[in-house]
């Protein structure tokens, strides 16, 4: 039998392109095509894991565009996805080693692990919706859009899915406001957060 010497570094070569590639495979499952920020699979996964292990108090956001399919209708779902994206980039640009991703559709999640001091919190956000309002490629368009976000300051002794239920329900009183604004989540609709968790449960059983 003649032995190749060149059989190993092949054989390492191969190794390294199949898990190069496997890499890059779950590199997209994870990440929005649109955006190219964590899609919100991922963005659960890595939010749990944050509140698992940290007994700080950390500060779940839920961000959209109001009517955001108005513009979708009216200038086309392609010129939507550039917006989506400009979205991302403002995220990105302002949100450094915070928790982020994109949930569906115009929503948007946001997880605060580091600056977690409520008026920083405040303030970080006044700037991510100034600064999406201002996206340049909405003058191209001659429109604004209007940016609503809720705030749920995490108790320890909660999943991530319900932190995220707290921080929609936050919206509730500036749901019909005509410009852009955020609230702080404050108890006055934990009946609509019951009802949200037993629908989702509802749900789950009847896809078991």
């Amino acid at each position: 039998m003649v032995y190749n010497s060149s059989e190993p570094y092949e054989f390492n070569n191969l190794a390294s392109l199949a898990i190069k590639r496997l890499k890059n495979k779950i590199y997209k499952y994870e990440i929005d095509n649109i955006c190219n920020i964590s899609n919100k699979s991922k963005f659960i996964k890595d939010a749990s894991k944050e509140l698992n292990k940290t007994n700080k108090t950390l500060v779940m956001v839920h961000l959209d565009i109001d009517k955001f399919k108005v513009i979708n209708s009216r200038f086309g779902y392609k010129t939507g996805d550039k917006i989506l994206y400009e979205i991302g980039k403002v995220l990105i640009g302002n949100l450094g080693d915070e928790l982020y991703g994109k949930e569906d559709g115009d929503n948007f999640l946001i997880l605060f692990r580091h600056n977690t001091e409520k008026g920083s919190v405040l303030e970080k956000i006044n700037k991510v919706i100034s600064d999406i309002e201002n996206i340049k490629i909405l003058d191209k368009f001659n429109t604004k859009v209007v940016v609503k976000a809720g705030i749920y300051f995490i108790n320890k002794d909660i999943d991530i899915r319900s932190a995220i239920d707290k921080s929609k329900i936050a919206k509730k009183d500036i749901k019909n406001r005509y410009q852009s604004s955020f609230d702080v989540y404050n108890g006055n609709y934990d009946y609509l957060f019951e009802e949200t968790k037993l629908e989702e449960e509802m749900l789950d059983a009847l896809k078991k």
